[in-house]
């Protein structure tokens, strides 16, 4: 046998010479696991960042023309997407009728697929936002006792409330959110114009001090008789709602649910602290303004479709004195049940505590551990109800 013949048939490194022809498939396939892995990383980021563009051009979108919407949206994207293995492209930005959709790609620079002339791979991805589906109805039940006038507290507060009022009136339907405020203390100021009520009471037994005849009623209120206290404040089958004597004489009107800003301003404007701490009494009308019928008319029924229920409860300090005591305990007990009362119909409770306050019982209060808010400042009072805005606008990611 010949050279060329052995050189045939000789079997020998066939195992080396069939394992390289099969590297390199195989590297090739090692590579674009890795390279895809990273892509799919990339889109993620881009995805995040779309999403964060459309929700915060969403906020403000109404009062935008497109190519501010456009502009902004494009802003926020980029500095939300930071990956130094990708080059952003471009970014379509659509303003639909209650709708705001981001949609961009990427280019991701890939490492081992790059030998086999595969540079780059392209990732695409859109964040969509929504607003407007559902009807909000919003009660602010607000501290205003003696100790909001310490620490610039009041003002700060106000201010607050006003910009979340600007704010749902530039940008929000004004017949698909009504609000109402009330302020509190130990009382409740709800007007005079309900002197002739049936469900009001002149004859409870509240004492000398807080009892008052009818024609000199000037709009106060105290704690129903328990368990009524802590109850939706529905007239169909409990006890009436006693009339009092108003203690301070400076504890603003409470203001029913309306749309109408102008008269929200005025219930803001007129706040003033003084008086002690009851915030049963004030998580309890809150209750009663989200509540459909009497003592007010303007609230839906519970579980109205498309319609969404708030309360934000804000205080700065312990419950100190109710009707029947000033043991903080005892009104802490009755406080926890209107608030359990007020999420048993569905409603979203948000609870701010300023400062001071029973953190216990304002977590428990709120209808879950991130609704909580704790401001140790009053500087830190507008932030809370920027991010609480954000959630009751009712802006959602559609995609």
């Amino acid at each position: 046998m010949n050279l060329f013949q052995r050189f045939c048939s000789d079997q020998r490194g066939n195992f080396a010479i069939l394992f390289g022809l099969a590297l390199l498939p195989v590297v090739g396939m090692v590579g674009a696991a890795v390279d895809y892995s990273r892509a799919n990383a990339v889109r993620a980021a881009l995805q995040a960042a779309a999403d964060a563009a459309a929700l915060t051009v969403a906020r403000d979108a109404p009062s935008l023309t497109e190519s501010q919407i456009a502009q902004r949206a494009r802003a926020v994207l980029a500095a939300n997407f930071n990956r130094k293995d990708a080059t952003l492209g471009p970014v379509d930005v659509v303003k639909g009728n209650k709708s705001i959709r981001v949609a961009a790609s990427a280019a991701v620079k890939t490492t081992i697929m790059a030998v086999m002339k595969f540079d780059t791979i392209n990732v695409a991805t859109a964040g969509e936002v929504a607003w407007g589906k559902n009807r909000i109805e919003l009660a602010l039940v607000l501290d205003n006792t003696q100790s909001m006038a310490t620490g610039n507290k009041m003002p700060a507060l106000k201010a607050a409330v006003r910009d979340l009022l600007t704010d749902l009136e530039n940008s929000t339907d004004r017949d698909a959110i009504k609000i109402s405020i009330v302020p509190f203390e130990t009382q409740v100021n709800i007007g005079t114009r309900f002197r002739n009520a049936d469900w009001l009471t002149f004859n409870a037994d509240l004492g000398r001090s807080l009892r008052v005849e009818r024609r000199d009623w000037e709009g106060c209120v105290v704690d129903r008789e328990q368990p009524d206290d802590a109850k939706d404040y529905g007239t169909s089958s409990r006890s009436d709602y006693p009339a009092a004597r108003c203690e301070t004489g400076s504890l603003a009107q409470m203001q029913p649910l309306t749309n109408d800003f102008v008269a929200l301003r005025r219930t803001v404007d007129a706040m003033r602290p003084s008086g002690y701490t009851n915030l049963t009494v004030g998580v309890a009308w809150g209750f009663a303004s989200l509540s459909h019928g009497e003592p007010f008319a303007e609230a839906e029924p519970f579980g109205t479709r498309n319609l969404t229920k708030y309360m934000v409860v804000l205080t700065d300090g312990d419950n100190t004195r109710n009707r029947f005591t000033d043991n903080p305990n005892e009104i802490d007990a009755r406080t926890r049940l209107a608030c359990r009362a007020v999420k048993r119909e569905g409603v979203t409770v948000f609870t701010i505590r300023v400062v001071e306050g029973n953190r216990s019982l304002l977590r428990e209060c709120a209808s879950t551990p991130d609704r909580y808010h704790e401001v140790s400042n009053a500087s830190e009072i507008q932030p809370v109800f920027r991010r609480i805005l954000n959630e009751i606008k009712g802006i959602r990611i559609a995609s």
